[in-house]
């Protein structure tokens, strides 16, 4: 897999600040960046049940770490979600409420916006279609 292609091609420099790359497998790459307060989680490539626990280990660690306000996880690089990885989002925002921390996603696209949408669960974490972004 060539720079162009790798799932975490362009995640280290992020809107001109450095991110922390957290962690990688063969077709997912997960960074954690704080940007105005807020815990940034990047995610690039395919999110499915192989590669879910990666991300909810992440998650997990931001919230119960950097104990924020608002935690943001987007998905703009997101190739591919599956049922199992919403299931995680759901259960992660609860989470994120019993901490007192905003879970949201943030820039889902094409499948990924359409399966969000599809269950009903992009409102409920993105805040509205409208805060999702372009569909």
């Amino acid at each position: 897999m060539d720079a162009e292609t790798s799932p975490s091609a362009g995640l280290e420099a992020t809107g001109g600040q450095l991110t922390c790359p957290v962690g990688a497998r063969r077709d997912l790459a997960v960074c954690c960046r704080v940007e105005h307060g807020e815990v940034w989680i990047s995610v690039a490539g395919v999110l499915d049940y192989a590669t879910r626990d990666l991300l909810a280990v992440v998650v997990h660690d931001a919230l119960m770490a950097k104990c924020p306000d608002s935690l943001v996880v987007d998905l703009g690089r997101v190739r591919l979600l599956d049922a199992s990885v919403i299931g995680m989002l759901l259960r992660a925002q609860q989470l994120a409420d019993g901490c007192h921390a905003a879970l949201r996603v943030a820039n889902p696209h094409g499948i990924v916006r359409d399966a969000l949408q599809a269950t009903g669960s992009l409102s409920v974490l993105a805040g509205s279609p409208t805060e999702a972004g372009p569909a």
